[in-house]
């Protein structure tokens, strides 16, 4: 595939987004179900997924939306950070649920860009005061705009479900913008996106291998090509970048998955996925 076509998102990559925001709508995240229904997420994704089973093989894997999304939040207090960028935000309600921080909701999509912005206002509290700033994640374009946004304190760059459509030097190119603002302002570079190729959620649906070739060919991506062949070829990969890694469980921020609780009544299934869900990383980054 050219190069130019993975460095500039298809719409079918940048809707993906939606399907996050009904996703997180089983969650008890603040906002998200409101959000979701302001963007018609149901709808789209229900259509978009019937071909695959619909929502009853989907539902094994939603508690990772909630998960990755909690994780960030978790990490980021841990560290004490109060500003946050956010890469290809995607229609998340992080800006609205921490109005303590200083948060930059970023997008490369004008249109979606400008209908979070319109529902924060819509939904939000006073003290709730997210900044929105068209970014292309790949070329920088519009980084200048988030720098002058932040104060001259650590910042958290966060993103997810962003690298899993790009291939190993886009990947690269959007940790050098994360770089760039870690040497500008000091701070981490964290997100859960690393993917390797173990398919550790194959087993919890049936047909994963099936919705997994769906979605790639909606995508118009070998997704399975861009993933890591392991962890350890992850770490070295973004340590020959010159960051220093770790790597953290999500289970040791996330106890409780709402999402899996209102999805299935069956304790063994439930647990099985609090599982796998909780042993899935999130990369922290370092200069």
């Amino acid at each position: 595939m050219p190069k130019e076509d993975l460095e500039s998102p298809s719409k079918a990559v940048q809707s993906t987004n939606l399907n996050t925001a009904y996703y997180r709508s089983f969650s008890d995240i603040p906002n998200a179900k409101k959000v979701a229904e302001l963007v018609h997420a149901k709808e789209v994704v229900e259509a978009i997924i019937k071909g695959d089973g619909g929502i009853q093989t989907a539902a094994p894997l939603i508690p990772y939306f909630e998960a990755r999304y909690k994780a960030l939040n978790a990490l980021i207090s841990k560290r004490k950070i109060k500003q946050v960028v956010e890469f290809a935000a995607g229609r998340t309600t992080r800006g609205l649920n921490n109005p303590q921080w200083n948060y930059i909701y970023t997008e490369q999509d004008l249109e979606a860009l400008n209908q979070m912005a319109e529902i924060t206002k819509q939904l939000g509290s006073k003290s709730a005061k997210p900044h929105f700033v068209q970014f292309d994640a790949i070329t920088g374009a519009g980084m200048d705009d988030i720098i002058g946004l932040l104060k001259d304190e650590e910042v958290a760059v966060i993103h997810e479900g962003l690298i899993t459509y790009y291939d190993f030097e886009t990947k690269a190119k959007i940790a050098r913008n994360a770089q760039r603002l870690l040497r500008e302002f000091g701070g981490i570079y964290a997100t859960p996106d690393v993917h390797v190729k173990n398919r550790d959620m194959a087993h919890l649906v049936p047909n994963y291998e099936q919705r997994e070739r769906n979605r790639m060919k909606r995508i118009g991506r070998d997704l399975h090509s861009f993933r890591f062949d392991d962890a350890e070829t992850a770490r070295k990969f973004y340590e020959g970048l010159g960051f220093r890694v770790q790597t953290h469980r999500m289970g040791d921020f996330v106890q409780r998955l709402s999402s899996s609780e209102a999805l299935f009544t069956d304790k063994a299934m439930r647990d099985r996925i609090d599982t796998t869900m909780k042993n899935r990383l999130v990369w922290e980054m370092t200069l």
